[in-house]
C-alpha cells in the first residue's frame, strides 16, 4: 500500500521552510531571464544611463544596442527582433510620444520602457495610453532597471506564445 513507503517531498521546502538545495532567488531569477529572450535596444544620450544599462547587459546576459536617435533604433528593434526597447522622456530633438508609439508599433510589438527625472501617475498613464510598457525614475538603480526589464521579458515572451497558439 501507497501509505507504507517513506515520503518523497520535503515537508521543510513545502512548508517555506529552508531546503539544502534551494537557489538563491537572486540567482534562480537570472537562470529565468536567461531563458528570455534578452536583446534590448535603448535610445538615450544620457551617459550615465549608458554606462549603468551596459554593465546590467553584462551582468544579466542581455545583448543591448545602444542607439542615438529614432531611425536607428526602429531599426534595431526590428532587425534584432528586441522584446525590450528603453527610451528617454528628455531626448534631443524628438518627442518620447513619438519614439513609444514608434518603437511599439514595431512588427513584434516589443515593451517600450521610458525613463525620466519626473515620473508620476499621470506621466505613467500617459506612456500606456501611447502604448508603452511601463516608466522607470532616474537616476536609474540597477534593482528596479533588472526588475521592470525582467517582467517586460516575461510579458512579450508569454504575449508572443499565446499569439503563436492563436494563429495555429
Amino acid at each position: 500500500m501507497w501509505r507504507d513507503k517513506p515520503a518523497s517531498f520535503d515537508l521543510k521546502g513545502l512548508l517555506g521552510g529552508a531546503n539544502r538545495n534551494a537557489e538563491n532567488p537572486e540567482t534562480s531569477q537570472k537562470k529565468r531571464l536567461a531563458r528570455l529572450r534578452t536583446t534590448l535596444v535603448a535610445l538615450t544620450a544620457d551617459p550615465e544611463d549608458r554606462k549603468l544599462l551596459t554593465d546590467l547587459a553584462v551582468e544579466n546576459g542581455w545583448e543591448i544596442h545602444l542607439t542615438p536617435n529614432l531611425e536607428e533604433a526602429e531599426s534595431a528593434v526590428d532587425r534584432l527582433q528586441a522584446p525590450v526597447a528603453l527610451c528617454d522622456r528628455e531626448l534631443p530633438g524628438v518627442d518620447w510620444r513619438t519614439v513609444v508609439r514608434t518603437l511599439a508599433s514595431s512588427r513584434h510589438e516589443p515593451c517600450v520602457i521610458v525613463t525620466g527625472k519626473r515620473v508620476d501617475d499621470y506621466f505613467w498613464e500617459e506612456v500606456i495610453r501611447n502604448r508603452g510598457y511601463d516608466v522607470l525614475s532616474k537616476p536609474l538603480r540597477e534593482y528596479e532597471v533588472t526588475r521592470i526589464v525582467g517582467l517586460a521579458l516575461s510579458f512579450w515572451n508569454s504575449r508572443t506564445a499565446s499569439q503563436r497558439k492563436f494563429r495555429k
